[in-house]
């Protein structure tokens, strides 16, 4: 990949990134292949307006948000925003709001039950007689954003009335213009200790590739590392991610949170320069995405009979009659689903993104070759087969096609074959 695009939030006079995230700002301004931008993000949240302080050297690069927590609904915006440009942010609303509301739920792909995550809710999201239930024998109070450690305190249950309105009131803190949920209780745990400091570790990721290791809790260089096989083991829909892990009293390790890389601070005493270097390295080496690639292409089809009263519709629940959509050449033919199921990327109904999808093939029509310049199909193009957004890797070979003129000969014989499919045509009459 060239460029990577990280958008930073103004100050008010928009000359300079907030002070928060200053020093991340020349941190990544040191590294060629990342393009620091200031934006207005009080703008962009509360009047949907996208104000840059300057202009991007490559309007085709992916970008990427750097600033505080936001909430789900205030990420969103922001997406649609860039999105409505044309240009493509590297996580999508729906990855950051799962990261954002399941910062425990590394535990749903993992399968060795002894790594669990640790189970957390947000402070001032739900009421305190909901904590008390949920953690009878008291919590840790942390601080998602804190730059140094994020434990606050370990704090009793039942939670005392003044106490729980205090913290819910310091929850929207003015250090970021109450953009985060940033306090949380997660269940408490007793760690395994070096030198009186436990034994945590941040890893990140980068469209589906592991990007450091750090120590984040000021433990001993002689502490172990985490299992190699439990470094590679999570995936996530998101191409930039954070997951934290930490080693219990008996030696095992746990995941303990979930995070978006966006958004998610650096690791304890991890220098700002090593923080942009190490995700420098793994960006430099993600590989290019074609200028184009021939693909099967088809287009849904107007009216048609559907259940068993026979009566007619338009298009589909997802797509408009006649809307253009992408075909892999992969497909599924069983007696369930009326003899094909092939793979598609298209533009949902009343949407701007693209979505990818199973589909019968007898509501498509038309089908033909064509070349693809659309960098967001290019993109998706990759995303069921690598576990993360994959950003920057050219088109899977077991689902997609390519540039050759092998690939164009297959595409013509396909779409000759669905074209003319009796089968499929009988069942659109």
């Amino acid at each position: 990949m060239d460029t990577l695009t990280v958008l930073f939030p103004a100050d008010e006079a928009g000359a300079a990134p907030i002070a928060e995230f200053a020093d991340d700002f020349k941190a990544a301004d040191l590294f060629p292949v990342f393009e620091p931008l200031l934006f207005d993000l009080n703008r962009a949240i509360n009047s949907r307006e996208l104000v840059l302080y300057g202009t991007r050297r490559d309007q085709h690069a992916p970008m990427m948000y750097r600033g505080p927590r936001l909430r789900a609904e205030q990420y969103r915006k922001l997406y649609q925003l860039v999105e409505g440009r044309h240009w493509r942010m590297i996580t999508d609303h729906y990855v950051y709001e799962f990261d954002h509301y399941h910062r425990n739920a590394p535990y749903v792909h993992v399968v060795n039950e002894p790594y669990l995550a640790i189970p957390e809710m947000a402070i001032g999201g739900i009421s305190q007689y909901a904590i008390d239930r949920k953690f009878p024998h008291g919590f840790a109070l942390k601080d998602l954003d804190a730059q140094s450690s994020r434990f606050l305190e370990r704090v009793g249950t039942p939670i005392e009335d003044q106490w729980y309105r205090d913290i819910v009131a310091q929850r929207d803190h003015a250090r970021f213009g109450g953009y985060a949920d940033n306090l949380v209780a997660q269940e408490w745990v007793n760690l395994k200790r070096y030198a009186d400091a436990t034994n945590e570790w941040r890893m990140r990721y980068f469209d589906g590739q592991v990007v450091d290791v750090q120590p984040n809790s000021g433990q001993p260089e002689s502490c172990p590392r985490p299992p190699e096989e439990l470094i590679a083991k999570y995936r996530s829909n998101s191409a930039y991610f954070t997951l934290d892990i930490v080693e219990l009293e008996d030696g095992t390790w746990l995941y303990s949170g979930l995070e978006d890389g966006q958004v998610c601070p650096k690791a304890l005493h991890q220098s700002y320069e090593d923080y942009w270097r190490s995700l420098a390295r793994v960006v430099e080496g993600a590989p290019h995405l074609p200028e184009w690639v021939w693909c099967l292409t088809a287009n849904v089809v107007d009216e048609h009979e559907v259940g068993d009263d026979k009566h007619v519709e338009r298009g589909t629940k997802q797509f408009r009659p006649g809307a253009k959509v992408y075909v892999a050449h992969e497909w599924h033919c069983s007696t369930k689903d009326n003899g094909g199921t092939v793979i598609v990327i298209g533009k949902p109904r009343n949407q701007w993104r693209l979505i990818q999808m199973y589909m019968p093939r007898n509501r498509l029509t038309n089908f033909r070759s064509k070349k693809v310049y659309d960098r967001r199909a290019l993109e998706m193009m990759t995303r069921l087969d690598r576990g993360g957004l994959a950003i920057g890797n050219s088109p899977s070979t077991s689902r997609w096609w390519g540039n050759t003129d092998e690939d164009k000969e297959a595409i013509l014989e396909a779409a000759d074959y669905y074209n003319h499919d009796d089968w499929a045509h009988r069942q659109r009459l």
